[in-house]
C-alpha cells in the first residue's frame, strides 16, 4: 500500500509552485511592455505560490490564516489568471459574476473553516470554484480565441481541461468517497494524489504559457518584421540598410532604385564607396563622425551621384541598428530635386504675384470662422496702410470700413459664414492713416475648412477716373442741353417770326385788297362825282343859255368859266 506524507506533497508542491512562480515572472519581466495581461499571470503564480505555503505553515500560523486566507489567495489567483489571458488574447469581457463567484465561495470557505470546521465542504466549494474558472478559461481558449491565435491557445487549453477533470474528480470524490478526518494533512492518498495532480498541471500550465507567448512572440516578430519588409520597400524614399563596419550595403528598395538607377542586384554586396553614391567625400565622412558620435543623422541635405553620373539632392537621415548581432546603419534619402525646383518656381511665381499685386493693387485675404483670426496679404497691409507686423482681426478689419459701406459688408460676412453666399462689392474704407480709398471686396467662403477667404483691390483711381468722367460727361450733357435749348429758342424765334411775317402779309393783303376795293369805290365815287358836276355845269349852261335867249343876263357865272374835265 502507497503511503503518501500530505505534509511532504504540500511542500514539495510549494517548491514546485516557487519555482514556476520565478519563471512566470521572469516571463512577466521579458514581455511586459508587449503583451497584455502577463502581470495578471504572474500574479496568480505568486498567489498561489503564497496560499500554498501558507496552507503548508498550517500550526505555525492561525488556522484562519492557513486556512480561510490560503485558499481564498488561490482562488483569487486562478480568477486573475482567467483575467491575464482574456487580455493576453486582447478577448476581455466583464468579470462582474465571476467577482460575485469569489465572493460567495469565500463566504463558503468562512463557514466551513472558521464557523463550522469542515474539510470536506471546503474542498466541495473550492472544486466547483476552480471549476467554474478553469470552464471558463477553457472556452476562451479554444472558442472565443480569434483563429489566428487558436494555435497558440490550444495547449494551454488543454492543461485547463486538465484542471476541469481534476475537479471534477474531486467533485466526485465528495459524493462517492467515505468521509474523512477534519485535519487537512491527515486525508489520506486521495488528497496527495490530487494535490500532485495539481503540481503536474501547474508544470504543464508553466510550460504551456512559456510555449504560448514565445510563439506570440514569434507571430509578432513576423508580423513586426513583414511590417518593416512594406515599409522598407514602400517608403516613399530612398531606404537602405548597410553594414558599419564596411559600409556593404545589405539590401536597398525600390525608391533607391528610382532615385540612383541602379538596380537591386547592382547594389546588393556593394559598398557606397564602391558605387560613388557620395558626390563629396567630406559629406560621407561627416556622416560616419556623426554616427560615431551620436549614433544616428537627422535630416541633413547632401548631393549624390546617380549611375548616369547625375546629381541629385536630398534630406539624408540615419541611425545605426542591431541586426543579426551586427551594427547596421539604416538610413533614408528624401530626394528633395523636384522639390527644390519646384520651390524655386515657387518663388518665382510667387515675386510674380507679389509685382501683380503691386502693379494692380490687389491682395488676397483669409479668416477663421471660429478663432475670426485673419491672415492678409502684403498687398492688402499696403491698401490699408498698416504695417504688416499688424494682425488684424475680423471685426478690426471690418472697422476700417466706411461708416455707410460697413453695414453692407457685416451682412455679407455674415451671410458667407452662415450660408456659404460669396459676396462681390465695392465699398470704401478708412486707411490707418486716414485716408478714404474705394475697395472692391470678393468673398467665398469654404465649409470644409472652416475659412472664408478673397480678393481685396484699391479701386480709388478707378473711382476717381469714374466720377471724373461722370463730371465730364454731365457738363457735355448740360453743355448739349443748353445749346439744344437755346437752338429750340432760336426755331421757336423764327417760328415766330414766320407766323408774323405770314399774318403781316395776311394783313396786307387783306389790307391791300381793303385798299384796292376802297380805290375802286374812290374811282366810282369820282367818276360819280365828275357825271354829277358834269350834269350840274350841262343844266346851268342851260340856265344860262335859256336867259340869254332872254336877253337876261346869265345867273351862273361858274359855267361860263369851267370846263368839265374829261
Amino acid at each position: 500500500m502507497i503511503h503518501l506524507d500530505m505534509r511532504t506533497v504540500v511542500f514539495v508542491a510549494a517548491i514546485t509552485y516557487l519555482t514556476c512562480t520565478v519563471f512566470v515572472v521572469q516571463l512577466w519581466r521579458q514581455n511586459r511592455g508587449r503583451f497584455d495581461g502577463m502581470g495578471f499571470l504572474a500574479i496568480n503564480f505568486v498567489l498561489q505560490t503564497v496560499g500554498l505555503s501558507l496552507i503548508t505553515s498550517r500550526g505555525a500560523v492561525p488556522d484562519w490564516i492557513s486556512i480561510f486566507v490560503a485558499n481564498v489567495l488561490t482562488m483569487a489567483g486562478a480568477l486573475l489568471s482567467y483575467i491575464g489571458l482574456e487580455r493576453f488574447l486582447r478577448k476581455p469581457g466583464p468579470q462582474l459574476h465571476n467577482y460575485l463567484l469569489l465572493a460567495a465561495t469565500s463566504v463558503g470557505i468562512g463557514i466551513f473553516s472558521l464557523v463550522h470546521s469542515d474539510l470536506p465542504n471546503r474542498t466541495l466549494v473550492i472544486a466547483v470554484f476552480f471549476l467554474i474558472v478553469c470552464g471558463q478559461c477553457v472556452w476562451l481558449l479554444w472558442r472565443r480565441v480569434e483563429p489566428a491565435m487558436g494555435p497558440l491557445a490550444f495547449g494551454t487549453g488543454l492543461v485547463f481541461a486538465g484542471y476541469c477533470l481534476l475537479n471534477i474528480v474531486r467533485i466526485a470524490g465528495y459524493f462517492v468517497a467515505a468521509p474523512g478526518p477534519d485535519d487537512y494533512f491527515q486525508s489520506g492518498v486521495f488528497q496527495a494524489l490530487v494535490i500532485l495532480a495539481y503540481q503536474t498541471l501547474l508544470i504543464l500550465l508553466t510550460y504551456s504559457l512559456v510555449l504560448m507567448v514565445n510563439q506570440r512572440l514569434v507571430m509578432e516578430l513576423g508580423t513586426q518584421h513583414a511590417k518593416f519588409a512594406s515599409a522598407f520597400q514602400s517608403a516613399p524614399y530612398a531606404v537602405t540598410l548597410t553594414r558599419l563596419s564596411d559600409g556593404m550595403i545589405i539590401d536597398a528598395n525600390r525608391e533607391f532604385e528610382v532615385m540612383t538607377g541602379y538596380a537591386h542586384a547592382d547594389v546588393v554586396g556593394q559598398s557606397t564607396i564602391a558605387l560613388q553614391i557620395w558626390e563629396r567625400a567630406e559629406d560621407r565622412a561627416a556622416v560616419s563622425e556623426a554616427l560615431a558620435r551620436d549614433g544616428k543623422v537627422s535630416a541633413r541635405e547632401m548631393k549624390f551621384r546617380t549611375k548616369s553620373g547625375e546629381s541629385v539632392v536630398g534630406i539624408f537621415s540615419a541611425e545605426i541598428i542591431i541586426a543579426e548581432g551586427e551594427r547596421h546603419v539604416l538610413s533614408c534619402v528624401l530626394d528633395t530635386t523636384e522639390h527644390n525646383q519646384l520651390a524655386t518656381a515657387l518663388r518665382r511665381t510667387q515675386a510674380l504675384l507679389a509685382e501683380a499685386e503691386v502693379i494692380g493693387k490687389v491682395g488676397g485675404w483669409e479668416f477663421d470662422i471660429e478663432t475670426k483670426q485673419q491672415t492678409w496679404t502684403k498687398a492688402v497691409y499696403d491698401i490699408h496702410e498698416l504695417d504688416s507686423a499688424a494682425h488684424p482681426t475680423l471685426q478690426q478689419g471690418i472697422n476700417y470700413y466706411a461708416p455707410a459701406s460697413r453695414p453692407i459688408i457685416e451682412l455679407a460676412v455674415q451671410r458667407a459664414i452662415e450660408q456659404g453666399e460669396p459676396f462681390d462689392l465695392e465699398l470704401e474704407i478708412i486707411t490707418a492713416k486716414g485716408n478714404l480709398r474705394s475697395v472692391h471686396a470678393i468673398g467665398k467662403a469654404d465649409p470644409t475648412r472652416r475659412k472664408v477667404f478673397g480678393f481685396f483691390q484699391d479701386i480709388t483711381e478707378r473711382k476717381q477716373a469714374e466720377r471724373a468722367l461722370h463730371e465730364s460727361e454731365a457738363r457735355r450733357q448740360a453743355e448739349m442741353g443748353a445749346a439744344l435749348e437755346d437752338q429750340h429758342q432760336a426755331r421757336l424765334t423764327a417760328l415766330n417770326l414766320m407766323d408774323d411775317a405770314v399774318a403781316a402779309r395776311h394783313q396786307a393783303e387783306t389790307m391791300n385788297a381793303t385798299l384796292t376795293q376802297r380805290l375802286e369805290e374812290l374811282r366810282r365815287w369820282q367818276q360819280a362825282m365828275l357825271n354829277r358836276e358834269s350834269r350840274i355845269l350841262s343844266v346851268k349852261n342851260e340856265i344860262n343859255d335859256l336867259l340869254a335867249e332872254r336877253g337876261q343876263p346869265p345867273r351862273y357865272q361858274s359855267a361860263v368859266k369851267e370846263e368839265p374835265e374829261t
